[in-house]
């Protein structure tokens, strides 16, 4: 296989974390990395509202808390050659990707800088108990990682071990966007704060990255591949601000915008799953005899698959997508809606790309919100929204969460607690719709027809996906086998 220019040095990691060096050196200057950030500008005034659902009582030594990077850039970055620019391989190119992430972020353990320019970047208003509620109100940013609690995963949908069980896990993310979409995030709200209702669709620039980290409850004597794995201590116990309990990395997710794929969606996901169980795959480039042993856990994420558009109309044999059917075993068949990609974590009903779709929002805080719809319907180019009349925020769910919340807490009143997708409910009875009960293989599917949900749990509108036969290839991402 040719060598290209992103691909690490061979002689691999060359320094220890405790001299604070970087972990991931790249074998040429980074054409980013060799402009000088721009100095820090203090963020959109009500960006600094936020900040974490419930801070400790007490000091905790033994544990960082989370501050919120939101020292967004004030220029557009340059454009640049990003390392995924020229793969081989949709592997190669998911392996690009979190090569670049880990670069700025893993000897930092995921935290913002204390003593250089952020790069990478979070999205605001995920902190208030409104972005992120479950039955009993409890939701935000936690305060020692920032992390939002997800939907619950049954764990017959985590592994075929579990496929008799009837019981659920919670899950927690963090999501970090880098500098181009990071800029973007202050541009958008910019005009949140200054109550502007921004017209405009939101696009973020190519070269846009985000990078999602999902922690689950659950332990590897219950999911197997869960063994050696990364464990994160996080307040997640709402009833005592000092409690911290693990939590275990399950999935990696990425999104990238790639002028590659603007014939479908504009935009590239993929999801890594962690397998603690199997070595280091080679596509990491490095000398794994020198990766620190803290760190070490890290490198046992495997591409899982890699998606760019929905395969509207397509009741079997998606196109628009890659997958690792081996690797996909070892957690459930299919793993989205008709044999689209999701994640581990997520609804076998429905698929990533698809539940981001629904990124849109109403034209102010005192309009009514959406109802949700079938993001199936068809491919989003980039500033398109799915429903008309509202206005897109180009698939991107954190923004749409992050303004619904802040809309909420500014004018109560107005707005219902319909933040996204993620069954976002206040005072319900139970758990959020979809979840209880909830098939690996959904009745409908086999029926021939089928009821669309979102990704992390909750229901769409119900809507019948046609069956259209014959249809044309779809043009592929890297010119390469579907699977």
């Amino acid at each position: 296989m040719r060598t290209i220019h992103y691909l690490m040095l061979a002689t691999g990691i060359v320094a220890a974390v405790a001299v604070a060096a970087p972990i991931m050196p790249p074998p040429l200057p980074d054409p980013a990395a060799a402009i000088s950030p721009p100095l820090p500008s203090p963020p959109p005034a009500c960006v600094l509202l936020d900040d974490v659902f419930q801070r400790p009582t007490r000091q905790h030594p033994e544990q960082r808390q989370f501050q919120l990077s939101v020292d967004y850039p004030t220029t557009p970055p340059p454009t640049v050659s990003y390392p995924w620019s020229d793969p081989n391989h949709w592997r190669e190119y998911m392996f690009a990707v979190l090569r670049y992430a880990y670069q700025d972020n893993l000897s930092n353990e995921w935290y913002k800088p204390a003593s250089s320019a952020a790069t990478w970047f979070h999205a605001p208003w995920m902190g208030h108990k409104y972005s992120s509620l479950n039955r009993s109100g409890f939701g935000g940013r936690e305060w020692a990682h920032g992390l939002t609690k997800e939907h619950k995963t049954p764990l017959r949908d985590l592994s075929p071990t579990m496929s008799n069980s009837k019981g659920q896990v919670d899950n927690w993310a963090v999501s970090i966007y880098n500098a181009p979409g990071g800029y973007t995030l202050r541009k958008v709200w910019e005009k949140i704060c200054a109550d502007n209702a921004n017209q405009q669709a939101i696009i973020f620039p190519p070269g846009t990255v985000v990078v999602k980290l999902i922690f689950t409850q659950a332990t590897s004597n219950l999911v197997p591949y869960l063994a050696n794995d990364v464990e994160w201590k996080a307040n997640i116990d709402e009833q005592h601000p000092d409690n911290l309990l693990p939590l275990r990395l399950i999935q990696i997710d990425i999104a990238v915008r790639d002028t590659r794929a603007d014939a479908t969606t504009g935009w590239v996901f993929g999801t890594f799953m962690f397998d603690g169980r199997r070595p280091i795959d080679s596509l990491w480039q490095i000398d794994t005899q020198k990766i620190p042993k803290d760190l070490r856990p890290w490198f046992h994420v495997y591409p899982l698959g890699l998606t760019w558009g929905v395969d509207p109309g397509r009741t079997n044999n998606p196109v628009e997508l890659h997958y690792d059917p081996k690797l996909a075993a070892t957690i459930r068949s299919p793993l989205g809606l008709q044999g689209r990609l999701n994640g581990p974590i997520d609804n076998p009903r429905s698929s990533c790309i698809a539940c981001h779709a629904q990124a849109e929002r109403v034209s102010g805080p005192k309009a009514k919100p959406p109802t949700e719809r079938n993001g199936f319907e068809r491919n989003l180019k980039p500033g398109e929204a799915l429903t008309p009349g509202l206005i897109s925020l180009d698939f991107s769910l954190q923004l749409k969460s992050g303004i619904y919340s802040y809309w909420n807490k500014q004018n109560a009143n107005a707005m219902s607690p319909h933040i996204n997708n993620v069954a976002v409910r206040q005072n319900i009875s139970g758990p959020p719709a979809g979840l209880r009960q909830f098939p690996s293989r959904p009745r409908a599917v086999q029926r021939g027809h089928t009821r669309v949900e979102g990704s992390h749990g909750a229901p769409s509108r119900p809507r019948a996906v046609q069956r259209v036969m014959g249809i044309p290839p779809q043009p592929q991402l890297f010119n390469l086998p579907v699977r």
